[in-house]
């Protein structure tokens, strides 16, 4: 039996993966077709849905364990999540991965992964959110969505150049715009 955790259906997936990455790296920035990547990784479609519901499905995966990497590798190296280790790393990761986040950024609502805004943001929006007076969790979620779309966008625009622009530039402004959620500025006023 073919399941998730044999040698053989893994094989499968990381050739399909790998298939979409070289489409990626081909059409610069396209999201390639189901029927495009199973030619290039030579399976039946069929083949292909059982790992993924479609390229996006595949996108939001590969994404994921991407993110799951890049965790180990800041743990590893730090053993504390610190902002100026993570932005660094988060960019290091974009910039050798580019290929595969020159279709991800675009393609898939938030980079960072598929869970929840206060997981992803937790340490940076709630104090943002406590401090401007958003509480209701619509509202949060709209606040947060603000942000990770501007992050996405900043992102995206640096993968399209190649990402020549230099890591710690790039770190400087994503840290100016996150410091902009914790400025001491006045609260607006509220909502009526």
């Amino acid at each position: 039996m073919n399941t998730k955790n044999n040698a053989r259906w893994q094989a499968s997936e990381q050739g399909i993966i790998g298939a979409a990455i070289d489409l990626m790296r081909e059409k610069k920035g396209k999201l390639p077709t189901v029927k495009a990547i199973c030619e290039r990784a030579r399976v039946n479609r069929s083949t292909f849905y059982a790992h993924f519901d479609n390229a996006i499905d595949l996108i939001r995966k590969h994404s994921n364990v991407l993110q799951q990497d890049r965790m180990k590798r800041i743990a590893a190296e730090s053993g504390i999540w610190r902002d100026a280790t993570v932005n660094r790393q988060l960019l290091e990761h974009i910039r050798d991965n580019q290929d595969f986040y020159r279709v991800a950024l675009p393609n898939y609502r938030s980079f960072l992964s598929d869970r929840s805004h206060t997981e992803n943001y937790g340490e940076i929006l709630a104090p943002a959110c406590r401090r401007l007076g958003i509480e209701d969790e619509g509202e949060k979620r709209l606040f947060c969505t603000f942000i990770d779309s501007g992050l996405q966008s900043v992102l995206s625009e640096w993968v399209e150049g190649g990402c020549s622009l230099s890591i710690a530039s790039v770190g400087h402004v994503l840290k100016i715009c996150l410091s902009m959620t914790r400025t001491g500025d006045p609260v607006p006023d509220q909502k009526e």
